[in-house]
């Protein structure tokens, strides 16, 4: 929470006497912290899908969705994206509502396995 003095001075004229006006005034901001959108590394989906739906949903590039799906492949994790609370819970329903990967002559898979978290 920042608390920040504004100073207000304005002249006002009243209709007995003219007085200046010298009012502080603390304004309490309370700033949301960054949210980070995360994806995990799951069995299921195969890697092109995860470059696919990383390229729909953020319009990355491919070499940026290739170096993320490999980040995630490696560390068991990686973020993908980061900003406000309310853009990272829609950027994660856009990533589940792409489904999971359907190969021919396997189980379809569950949709990627994403959240979010505060940055601080």
């Amino acid at each position: 929470m920042l608390k920040t003095p504004i100073k207000i001075s304005e002249s006002a004229t009243s209709a007995s006497n003219d007085t200046a006006l010298d009012t502080e005034v603390t304004s309490e901001t309370d700033q949301l912290p960054p949210y980070a959108v995360i994806l995990y590394n799951d069995n299921c989906n195969s890697m092109d899908f995860v470059i696919s739906v990383l390229a729909k949903v953020f319009n990355y590039t491919t070499k940026k969705s290739i170096q993320l799906m490999f980040q995630c492949h490696e560390e068991g994790r990686s973020m993908i994206w980061f900003g406000s609370k309310e853009v990272a819970e829609f950027k994660v329903e856009q990533i589940k509502s792409c489904g999971g990967d359907v190969q021919p002559g396997s189980k379809p898979c569950m949709s990627l396995c994403v959240s979010i978290e505060p940055m601080r």
